[in-house]
């Protein structure tokens, strides 16, 4: 009998607002079923930390770089998850060069993962629009301010449930 080789694809979106649990949610399904998963924020976040390392200082030949640096374990820097870091990384996000540049990261990263769970804001529509499952993740404002809330006072920063609570409505309409 001869031997096949069977290719299994199956990529997963994972989309919704700031802080609705998007990330924990695609994490846990892509643990459950082996999957390499990827968080489209994280990568955000990632540029605004070395935007921010390098004295607010960029543009689209650093970016590149910086997009081209990037690795899954990079991602994983808990710096990556404060106030100043997040603030940025919504600015930044708005910039054409940037999303270009993160997108062509994500594209590649998703060709080469057979199996595959990507987290992020219009990844159902622009990044994967042809997804084999489309996930849309809700919940209250007020939930996602005390989850963001848990996050930041993990990382010891001061900040209120309400300060929190306006940032996110206001990056939720900015987005």
């Amino acid at each position: 009998m001869k031997k096949q080789n069977i290719k299994i694809e199956f990529k997963i979106a994972a989309d919704g607002g700031s802080a609705s649990g998007k990330t924990t949610g695609g994490k846990l399904i892509a643990k459950k079923l082996k999957m390499k998963f990827l968080s489209s924020g994280a990568l955000y976040r990632f540029c605004a930390l070395k935007i921010l390392e390098n004295n607010n200082k960029y543009n689209v030949k650093f970016i590149n770089r910086i997009a081209n640096s990037i690795t899954l374990k990079k991602l994983q820097n808990k710096k990556l998850y404060n106030p100043e870091v997040a603030r940025l990384s919504s600015i930044i996000a708005k910039k054409s060069y940037v999303r270009k540049a993160l997108k062509g990261f994500q594209k590649n990263f998703i060709k080469k993962s057979k199996l595959v769970v990507v987290e992020g804001r219009d990844i159902g529509s622009k990044i994967m629009p042809n997804a084999d499952l489309k996930l849309f993740f809700t919940c209250s404002t007020k939930e996602k301010a005390k989850r963001r809330l848990k996050d930041f006072k993990s990382l010891n920063k001061k900040i209120t449930l309400k300060q929190v609570e306006k940032t996110l409505i206001q990056r939720d309409n900015e987005d």
